[in-house]
């Protein structure tokens, strides 16, 4: 008898359960997309991106959002479509509560503005990677010009840390390289980022910076052991140039080991 009221028992709630998901998934299909709210995590630095591009480009496509059972949201192919914007590094996509279409949207993050021979510019991002010109917004970052004659066309998609050995050209002979690893440093140093305004390449492929006070010119030569050559300069900014005064010397040149020889206006 025992046996027979337990197996009642579990016959009910195994009853209930399925009713229960039943109805749940009945209520999903029912929902209706009633709102689209779009994050752009880091609009207070950049501004490439603004919400109501998002919704047009989707709108574009083809995509069927607001009014819609949420069901048919494919989320998958929001991200898909949202990622041909070259200013957007990630993008993630979902729905909340059943009816709120979500978009977090984070902004790629240039660090120098480059101008080649063709006077041709384009951005280098924080990762490494190549970004075209914004027409909404410019960002405040340097400039490198010069003996720099690289394409955008060329390193597209291709981050210039990685190592390519089916391209020996871009591995061996890629100046950009050079300039991202110099940007980055200057980027991430709060000092050197508010005082390198212009990154120069000469004929010889040596890095000369432009500084917004002091020196004229800060000759680096290549990039090898560019982290002492800053502490050498941070020496003349900090103590040196307070001692001389800032408009005594015109250049520095940084390229001979613990060396730092100022030439004289």
């Amino acid at each position: 008898m025992n046996k027979i009221k337990n197996i009642l028992i579990w016959l009910t709630i195994i009853t209930y359960l399925i009713v229960s998901l039943s109805f749940v998934s009945t209520k999903e299909k029912a929902s209706i997309c009633s709102k689209i709210e779009i994050n752009i995590v880091d609009n207070t630095e950049n501004q490439f991106v603004e919400e109501q591009e998002i919704i047009n480009t989707l709108k574009n496509n083809g995509e069927k959002l607001l009014s819609y059972h949420v069901d048919s949201i494919n989320t998958d192919k929001i991200e898909q479509i949202i990622y041909q914007h070259t200013s957007i590094k990630k993008a993630v996509v979902y729905i909340e509560k059943n009816e709120i279409l979500k978009i977090d949207i984070t902004q790629r993050n240039p660090i120098v503005r480059v101008v080649n021979y063709n006077n041709e510019s384009y951005y280098i991002d924080q990762e490494g990677y190549l970004m075209p010109l914004s027409k909404k917004y410019t960002a405040h970052v340097p400039i490198v010009n010069g003996n720099i004659n690289e394409p955008l066309a060329k390193y597209r998609n291709k981050n210039l840390l990685d190592e390519t050995p089916d391209d020996d050209e871009f591995s061996t002979n890629n100046i950009l390289k050079d300039v991202f690893i110099l940007s980055k440093y200057i980027y991430e140093n709060d000092i050197w980022k508010s005082l390198v305004e212009q990154i120069y390449i000469n004929e010889k492929n040596e890095f000369e910076l432009v500084p917004k006070i002091g020196v004229e010119t800060i000759m680096m030569g290549d990039i090898s052991d560019y982290e002492n050559k800053f502490i050498r300069l941070d020496y003349l900014y900090k103590i040196g140039f307070p001692k001389t005064g800032w408009r005594k010397y015109k250049s520095v040149n940084l390229k001979y080991t613990n060396q730092a020889i100022c030439t004289k206006r």
